[in-house]
């Protein structure tokens, strides 16, 4: 936790030698509002998201690249959906983000680290579609803070085993809806888990935009 709790840093330049950043390493940073990493092989930043990603290769699907490693404290956003690409998300990642007011979705996510969204007291649902997603927890170690509903698949019995035992609400996934809000509070975006490819690919190249209005296919 190399910068943990520096409220007052707001500028940060990671330079290409830096080849492994420790978990939980920005938690607390909550004024860490321009954060830049040279380019290098082991970790790319989205600056529109505000999220560092961790090149980190899923062991059997080539197409899952990325675990998401910060998701950082000065963002502002009430949601997220994680990207298509990433399959894990590591320890600390959400740690002790208060902005996350709503949701946080991950379609292709199949493993959480410990302490994931400890300290994301105002999170309230939490989407994660995959049917042998594997949870890192020990006695002493949480996902989730309390209050949360948790949507996973009727598959998936390591993450309800894991909300039975810590008293979390735990909904199945099937082919319900959900919407993620983009940074501009007027318009939101919405992916409809269930329906076709197509649909799918539209929604993904914003080929649908809801402003309030639920649109159903036929």
């Amino acid at each position: 936790k190399a910068f943990y709790n520096c409220k007052v840093l707001d500028d940060l330049v990671i330079p290409t030698s830096v080849f492994e950043i420790g978990a939980g390493a920005f938690v607390g940073c909550g004024s860490l509002a321009h954060f830049y990493i040279e380019e290098n092989d082991y970790y790319y930043y989205d600056s529109d998201a505000k999220v560092l990603l961790r090149k980190d290769s899923h062991p059997e699907n080539p197409a899952l690249i990325y675990a998401l490693h910060t998701y950082l404290p000065s963002n502002a956003a009430p949601s997220y959906k994680i990207p298509d690409d990433v399959w894990k998300i590591s320890s600390y990642a959400f740690a002790e983000n208060l902005n996350l007011t709503y949701k946080v979705v991950g379609l292709n996510v199949s493993y959480i680290e410990s302490n994931a969204f400890v300290g994301c007291d105002n999170l309230t649902e939490a989407y994660f579609r995959s049917e042998t997603l594997t949870l890192e927890v020990d006695a002493t170690s949480n996902i989730f803070n309390a209050g949360i509903t948790v949507y996973g698949s009727e598959n998936a019995t390591s993450l309800q085993e894991y909300c039975l035992a810590k008293g979390l609400n735990f909904v199945p996934w099937t082919a319900s809806i959900y919407l993620v809000f983009d940074d501009d509070e007027k318009t939101h975006t919405a992916t409809v888990n269930g329906f076709s490819e197509k649909l799918d690919q539209d929604i993904a190249d914003g080929n649908y935009v809801f402003d309030g209005t639920l649109v159903i296919p036929a």
